[in-house]
């Protein structure tokens, strides 16, 4: 699937999948690259998610009221007191001045959903993306947060809605189970059961499922 997937792109092009039961969270393929294990395992390498992080913002829009038909000013650029007057841009400078928020999720505009991040609080769509199945650390950084030297250090910013922060695809893919799962998280594992040569089941995983959203 990986292969067919990059055909075509870049040669130096980073790859993973990993693609969790939402049922169970059993996982039922994972790729880490051509030399997928340990320190260059791609599925456990943290990245900035981009736009793959916007359905967490809109799900506590959501959560909060918001409704997905709601508009909202979608043009680009647009300026932003919290991004220390960088300007935002939607891909290719994408118009929609009055936009329908789900347009604006199918679309994947960034303007708007900046917007409905200022509107819902950066903290909030933290929380949220640690119930649906981000770490709250990676080792001992907090996750999702400004670093040292960068404009907030141990702080969210608004950018989050965007995607700006990394996670791992593993962790990622958990959210994305959780979502298909009807707001239901359930813990990711490799290894279902294990028997000895006697047939005697030595382990068999607790399945939990946790109500989140």
């Amino acid at each position: 699937a990986v292969g067919a997937a990059l055909a075509g792109q870049p040669a130096d092009l980073h790859a993973a999948l990993v693609a969790v039961d939402p049922a169970t969270g059993g996982v039922r393929a994972y790729y880490g690259g051509d030399r997928g294990r340990g320190f260059f395992d791609d599925a456990v390498a943290r990245r900035p998610p981009a736009s793959t992080f916007k359905p967490l913002a809109l799900a506590v829009g959501l959560q909060t009221g918001i409704s997905y038909r709601s508009r909202w000013d979608g043009s680009s650029p647009r300026t932003f007191p919290d991004r220390l007057g960088v300007p935002l841009h939607n891909d290719n400078d994408v118009q929609c001045p009055e936009c329908p928020l789900d347009r604006a999720m199918v679309e994947s505009l960034n303007t708007p959903f900046y917007a409905l991040g200022e509107r819902v609080g950066a903290e909030n769509i933290r929380s949220m993306a640690v119930r649906l199945g981000i770490p709250d650390q990676y080792g001992k950084q907090r996750s999702l947060v400004d670093l040292k030297g960068e404009p907030r250090p141990d702080q969210t910013r608004v950018d989050i809605a965007i995607g700006r922060y990394p996670v791992a695809p593993t962790d990622l893919a958990t959210v994305y189970a959780t979502f298909a799962s009807g707001g239901y998280r359930t813990e990711r594992h490799l290894v279902e059961s294990v028997t000895d040569p006697t047939g005697a089941t030595r382990y068999a995983v607790a399945i939990k499922r946790t109500r989140v959203l």
